[in-house]
Formats: structure tokens, C-alpha cells, sequence
């Protein structure tokens, strides 16, 4: 199992919100993700995020299975 964190910004150009592995070296700063808890997967953390934003998506570095568009 891994902690998941959802970023509560999205990246320029882009319309979704990342989620990541705590250990992710893109993970946002404290002031700018949301804990959405250990997880045995990327979808399931994605689809816990679909309860706080509309399109969240998997970070291409650390939750890449997950990702739509890596």
C-alpha cells in the first residue's frame, strides 16, 4: 500500500488534477495537495479524487498506470 496525495492545482494547459505517491519527486508542497489515504493502487487513489475534483488524473512519474495521457 501507498499514500496518495491529490494536487489541488492543475498544471498549466491542462484541466485535470494530478494525484501522487508520497514519495513522488513531483509531489506539490503541503499547501497545495490533499491526503486521500494509503491506497493498494493508482485507481483506486483516483477514484477516491473523483470525490474532491472533477477530473483528476495519475501523476506520469509516479502513478503512470493511471495516467491518460503519458
Amino acid at each position: 500500500m501507498a499514500i496518495y496525495y491529490l494536487s489541488l492545482k492543475t498544471k498549466p494547459g491542462k484541466n485535470t488534477h494530478e494525484v501522487h505517491k508520497s514519495n513522488c519527486p513531483h509531489l506539490p508542497e503541503a499547501k497545495n495537495r490533499k491526503h486521500l489515504g494509503n491506497f493498494i493502487s493508482c485507481k483506486a487513489a483516483v477514484r477516491e479524487a473523483k470525490n474532491f475534483v472533477e477530473k483528476p488524473n495519475g501523476c506520469c512519474y509516479c502513478s503512470r498506470l493511471c495516467n491518460s495521457a503519458c
